[in-house]
């Protein structure tokens, strides 16, 4: 059997900095993964007893979070201590980590991380040796796993397309009725979980609306309006609605909101419908998405 894990980096969000940790020969052959648990979410358990009777009535629905967890095996007899201090940085709870992690087979995927804690034992032996194994712990608050790679959809705005009809040789003309574009796009998430997009809306638009047909939710700013030269970036994991994307008080335009339906991309085809009060080209929904595992 080939071995089942291909690659695994961790990397800081705010600095960009990275430490290998499999291949070992892309660390200097210090570090060896051992052991690699990515973890399970618990289940938020909801029941409610039935009264007057037997059992129970069961809403469970959602997870939390989960732990991730690594055994990493240090080999460097003259500078045990360094590496490990370098380690400890990793599972600090104040680190934006991301672990980057390939499965053999399949394609490379991201955990979002806050550090735990980091065992590792000294015992006489080891300190001879100076082979120290590592245990790296770290706490996934949203439960997932997500598709390293975004996914950028295009979902152009649907306006109206009149007819003028067709005249044949009778009395009266007859007409066919106006026609729409379509407006629509189909995202696939091809995990096994729901995932939250970010949503940039262009424009020129007036009162913009996004549904999500599958999930059958609608996000709708009624009666604001985007110039054709603005955008703003709704993030529906956030549940945030910045002007051109840039966070502040002075961007939020959550307060413009009228319809809160804050979707998911569920697993599988999701067709997201983008419409409007008014608008014109080029006004468009550019949807940013994450396939998304348990």
């Amino acid at each position: 059997m080939g071995v089942l894990l291909e690659a695994m980096r961790l990397v800081d969000a705010d600095t960009d900095e990275e430490l290998i940790l499999w291949p070992s020969a892309d660390n200097g052959s210090q570090l060896f993964v051992s052991d690699f648990n990515p973890g399970f979410p618990e289940i938020r358990k909801v029941q409610v007893a039935n009264p007057g009777y037997d059992g129970a009535t069961d809403y469970t629905r959602f997870y939390g979070a989960k732990v991730v967890a690594a055994t990493v095996r240090v080999v460097s007899a003259s500078s045990t201590m360094t590496v490990l201090s370098q380690l400890r940085g990793w599972v600090s709870p104040g680190r934006n980590v991301r672990m980057v992690y390939t499965p053999a087979g399949m394609d490379e995927r991201i955990l979002y991380l806050r550090g735990e804690q980091l065992g590792a034992e000294l015992p006489e032996k080891t300190i001879r040796a100076g082979n120290v194994d590592v245990q790296m712990q770290w706490s996934c608050p949203d439960g997932v796993e997500y598709s390293a790679a975004t996914t950028q959809t295009v979902v152009k705005l649907q306006t109206p397309i009149t007819t003028g009809g067709r005249t044949y040789p009778l009395v009266y003309p007859r007409t066919y009725t106006a026609q729409t574009g379509t407006g629509v796009a189909v995202i696939t998430n091809t995990g096994t979980a729901p995932t939250a997009p970010v949503v940039r809306i262009f424009g020129p638009v007036t009162g913009p609306v996004l549904t999500n047909e599958t999930a059958g939710l609608t996000f709708a700013m009624a009666g604001y309006i985007i110039g054709d030269t603005e955008y703003v970036e709704i993030d529906m994991a956030a549940k945030t609605v910045q002007l051109r994307g840039v966070p502040g008080a002075d961007a939020n335009r959550r307060g413009r909101v009228t319809t809160k339906g804050w979707w998911t991309l569920q697993p599988g085809a999701n067709t997201i419908r983008f419409t409007s009060e008014t608008g014109a080209s080029p006004a468009q929904a550019l949807v940013l998405s994450q396939d998304a595992w348990i």
